[in-house]
């Protein structure tokens, strides 16, 4: 869509952006500390509903939402930040940035303290010692102890040697031990506290434990051991469960059989199995052996990488020469040789392995020792040398720019046999018997076209995945940039709608044009994309167009011209040489007008510049325009700042104020 206040203009563009400006200050932040003072329950953070951490930089003027969640039984106390109470006893806290700050809660019980209540505790008779702790209570012997209610209380015996726990007494309102502990035989009793308490325990001789004698041995290649270990000579508590395992000395061994006499054989124990779990419940002979592993082998596959191959690889044992036949399996740490023989003017280009190359070997040879089925490929590359440059029969000139894809850029174009109405681009230009892919044209390139005045279309050679062409027109690959208008093209042209870039020289010279439509989405106008344009004269600008190279418009025939809203630069000898030229309108974000600023617009009539602050103009902005004759706009507030500024107080009297 065209705007009603657009500008006729000409100019071509060289692909760069010219847009600029000082780029904006980053914004200040500051770093936010917090915690909870105390414990009893937790704190989080959070910007724009997003979790931060404790001692984040957050930028300035953002709100901070701090949110406290007391543990069970707890409130919030009170806040505090930087050390001052703030808040009250709220449950959150709303905090704007202007520094850094440490925001701290803590938290109260909901209750009174708990009462807290004397334990007793002591052996009957002897043959053993008592101990009682609790939660803030370390372990001790001495009786009593005070426990506030509700922590329990954990009561350890010791038995003197040769006696056990025979029985734990309890004495306390409506307290009992908890289950599993306070029986005969245990040496641990607890109690949770609601009264004062009495906890006494006594003890007897042990009971002996029946023993049975357990052997273990290895054979060669390898060792057994116990968990728990053996004690010394082998007795071992009746019922007592043991687990052996089997070591072999290296890893070309493996455990081979197991043979237990005795006892009950819980878990394990089969051929190949590196544990046996065996309950002791009589005298117990356990016997493991080892054996050689069979050795694990890998296929290999080997073979050439491309079409056509240029060439051939084979393969051997390096062990005796032997020849290897791909896709055969082969013992793991085998090492083969494999060969290979590139055809007249190839070499070897890389070795891959399970498709990763092969890192710094180009040789006609690779060593690989197996260890893991393996795709071996060898590629090769032409062993001619790639130049810099080179130049073609038709006189076209290359640059080369990528040597391994083999990407070259057009430095000067070629004859194009004679044909001068309609040029083709050679997109896979070929060099002593090597094929190039064409990824561009170079900026001087695309202007030299500018001097061949009878080309009215471009055409490619063939499929390109850089350049296309419409109408005639080259455009890079997807149409975002317009590369070269050919220059013989008469009339009327309506650039397409996926164009973001009319590249550097793109319209030069093309004094047929009469008549620019630009799309909206147009972003950039580059250097010398519409310069010389002698018979253009009119030109739509789309407001989304934020960057203008130099020479934009300079000597053509355009009357009115309107540069929109975000443009903040025009580069040197804007609207130089347009010497129709009636009415210009500056945009508020203009800051930097550029070298020889509409020299020579001698029509010029009224010039409209929306800058609150005046922009500085070169000594030779509006050069051989009589100013005195020029109407001059500019915002109400701004007129005594025009009037006072260098070239634009030259501008006729009284200046026109702005609403």
């Amino acid at each position: 869509m065209l705007f009603a206040a657009s500008l006729v203009f000409t100019g071509c563009s060289n692909g760069s952006d010219s847009g600029g400006g000082t780029p904006p200050t980053p914004p200040t932040k500051y770093a936010i500390t917090f915690s909870v003072d105390g414990g009893n329950g937790t704190l989080k953070a959070t910007v724009g509903g997003a979790e931060i951490n404790s001692g984040d930089k957050v930028e300035q003027g953002k709100t901070i939402v701090f949110t406290a969640t007391p543990d069970s039984g707890f409130h919030v106390k009170g806040w505090t930040l930087d050390g001052n109470p703030v808040n009250g006893t709220n449950s959150s806290y709303s905090f704007t940035v202007t520094k850094a700050a440490e925001v701290k809660v803590s938290f109260e019980s909901n209750s009174t303290p708990l009462p807290q209540y004397a334990v007793n505790f002591s052996v009957e008779g002897a043959n053993g010692t008592l101990k009682a702790k609790a939660d803030g209570v370390t372990e001790t012997e001495a009786s009593p102890i005070n426990v506030e209610k509700g922590k329990t209380v954990t009561f350890t015996a010791f038995p003197a040697a040769g006696y056990e726990v025979k029985e734990w007494q309890i004495f306390g309102a409506g307290m009992a031990f908890e289950a599993g502990t306070g029986t005969a035989g245990n040496n641990t009793a607890k109690v949770n506290l609601q009264a004062d308490l009495t906890v006494k325990v006594s003890f007897k001789v042990q009971t002996l434990t029946p023993k049975h004698k357990v052997t273990m041995s290895a054979g060669a290649n390898g060792s057994i051991s116990a968990e728990p270990a053996l004690p010394a000579g082998g007795m071992v508590n009746e019922n007592t469960t043991i687990v052996f395992t089997a070591s072999p000395n290296s890893a070309i061994y493996t455990v081979d059989a197991w043979t237990i006499t005795g006892g009950q054989l819980l878990a394990g124990g089969q051929a190949g199995s590196s544990t046996a779990m065996v309950k002791i419940t009589e005298p117990v002979t356990v016997a493991v052996s080892f054996k050689l592993k069979p050795p694990t082998t890998y296929t290999v596959i080997f073979g050439v990488d491309g079409t056509p191959p240029n060439g051939s690889v084979s393969a051997t044992y390096k062990a005796d020469g032997a020849a290897f036949t791909s896709g055969t399996a082969v013992a793991e740490n085998t090492v083969l040789v494999f060969t290979a023989s590139p055809a007249t003017d190839y070499k070897v280009e890389k070795w891959t392995e399970n498709g990763t190359t092969v890192e710094g070997n180009i040789t006609n040879t690779y060593e690989h020792t197996v260890t893991k089925a393996a795709e071996i490929q060898v590629s090769f590359v032409s062993s001619v040398e790639i130049p810099d440059n080179f130049t073609l029969s038709d006189g076209a000139e290359y640059k080369v720019v990528d040597k391994e894809q083999k990407h070259v850029i057009m430095t000067k174009r070629g004859n194009n046999a004679g044909n001068y109405i309609v040029y083709t681009v050679n997109v896979k230009p070929e060099y002593s018997g090597i094929t190039y892919t064409l990824t561009g044209l170079s900026e001087q390139c695309i202007s030299d076209f500018g001097g061949w005045g009878m080309l009215e279309a471009f055409a490619l050679s063939g499929q390109s995945n850089f350049l296309s062409v419409e109408g005639g027109v080259l455009f890079d690959k997807h149409k975002t940039k317009l590369i070269r208008y050919p220059t013989g093209k008469a009339g009327s042209y309506t650039v397409p709608a996926s164009v973001k870039v009319l590249g550097n020289s793109s319209f030069t010279d093309s004094n047929n044009l009469t008549s620019l439509i630009l799309p909206d989405g147009l972003t950039t106008v580059e250097d010398f994309a519409l310069h010389y344009c002698l018979n253009l004269q009119t030109v739509s600008i789309p407001s989304t167009l934020t960057s203008i190279g130099g020479y934009f418009l300079a000597f053509s025939k355009v009357e009115d011209v309107k540069i929109p809203e975000g443009v903040t630069e025009l580069s040197y000898q804007f609207l130089d040489g347009c010497s129709a030229l009636k009415t210009l309108e500056l945009p508020a974000s203009l800051t930097t007008p550029g070298w020889l600023f509409c020299e020579d617009c001698t029509a010029l009539q009224s010039v409209t510049c929306k800058a609150v602050t005046p922009p500085a103009l070169e000594s030779n902005a509006f050069k051989n325009v009589v100013l005195a004759g020029v109407t001059l706009k500019v915002p109400a507030a701004s007129v005594s700042a025009y009037e006072g500024t260098s070239i634009w107080k030259d501008f006729k009297k009284p200046f026109v104020a702005l609403p």
